[in-house]
């Protein structure tokens, strides 16, 4: 109840910005992510279309009033992206994730907290997907600038540093199971995408490779 009274708040309010400028601007932009973070928090099937909508609406009012490069336009990409990857539009996030790499580069630096924790969740959805070539030349680079940003004995770093270990074991194993022609009985290899508020949180199976 209190959720959907602030809901009506944020339209109510987004209403009143886009009739004082019908672009939007960076007000609306701000609202129209506020109403997005309160539709994706919310737990409601019915409320899918509307957290993507106001997403959208709010990246294009940022972009259109900030830098694309910009802090704000990068967060609110990043806040998007995981609502993507938690409703199972993985597709769509690694677009987007993709997209905002070099521009994290740029804004952050290469060796940024950032940058690395992009790295993370597109790992994570590689995963997910059972590309476990591709997770791990992904995880590799996140697990480099977080040995040098916070040291190889950081909690982060070593919890990414297990995920690639098991990473190579299970690329090896697949190796020679190809080699010894029993690839084609192998059990697939999935795992969990990993909590995005933290780098290093990647989760790993032990059930084979694809």
């Amino acid at each position: 109840v209190r959720l959907d009274r602030a809901i009506q708040h944020l339209l109510q309010a987004h209403s009143m910005a886009l009739s004082q400028c019908p672009a939007g601007g960076l007000e609306g932009a701000h609202i129209a992510h506020s109403l997005a973070l309160a539709y994706s928090t919310a737990g409601e099937p019915g409320y899918n279309d509307s957290a993507v909508q106001f997403f959208e609406e709010s990246l294009s009012g940022y972009r259109s009033s900030l830098k694309p490069q910009d802090p704000t336009v990068l967060s609110v990409q990043d806040d998007y992206c995981r609502y993507l990857i938690l409703s199972g539009n993985q597709e769509r996030a690694v677009t987007l994730l993709k997209e905002s790499l070099p521009l994290k580069k740029v804004t952050f630096g290469e060796l940024s907290v950032e940058v690395a924790e992009t790295y993370q969740i597109l790992g994570g959805v590689e995963m997910a997907q059972c590309h476990v070539r591709r997770a791990y030349k992904t995880l590799k680079k996140c697990l480099e600038i977080q040995s040098l940003l916070l040291g190889p004995q950081h909690r982060k770093t070593r919890s990414t540093q297990r995920t690639v270990d098991k990473l190579a074991r299970a690329l090896e194993v697949g190796g020679r199971r190809q080699n010894t022609g029993s690839l084609r009985d192998r059990p697939p290899f999935c795992a969990v995408v990993p909590s995005h508020t933290e780098l290093g949180g990647a989760k790993v199976t032990d059930h084979g490779l694809d």
